[in-house]
């Protein structure tokens, strides 16, 4: 196994990173943020539903359904971004503000969608 006999490179930035936590949660932190923005902003970087553009509020979202069991098999948070990614950016995805998500995943519709019919 690989980590059974570590390279002196492996060996060093484990130790470096053990001696600096404050720089390493920071620069994971900055790291996985830009690769969610990739992702949010390559499905349009806005809400689908209402047109929220405030990266905080937005969440991916599956469109055809099937996300529990989707985030099952890969991972949430940075497992799902990383499948986006390693897949080429699948349009199985798009993208929408927490409370169209919640509302779509509770009623089974938005009350955004309810209010154009």
């Amino acid at each position: 196994m690989l980590l059974d006999n570590p390279s002196p490179r492996t060996t060093y930035m484990r130790e470096w990173r053990a001696r600096n936590p404050e720089h390493n949660a920071t620069y994971q932190r900055d790291w996985k943020r830009a690769r969610r923005e990739l992702v949010i902003n390559h499905y349009g970087g806005k809400c689908v539903c209402c047109g929220e553009t405030t990266y905080e509020f937005l969440a991916i979202n599956h469109k055809n359904g099937g996300g529990t069991q989707h985030r099952a098999e890969v991972g949430r948070g940075n497992g799902m971004i990383d499948f986006i990614i390693d897949n080429n950016f699948p349009d199985d995805f798009d993208i929408q503000c927490h409370n169209c998500n919640q509302a779509i995943g509770f009623y089974g519709s938005c009350p955004h969608q309810k209010r154009e019919e």
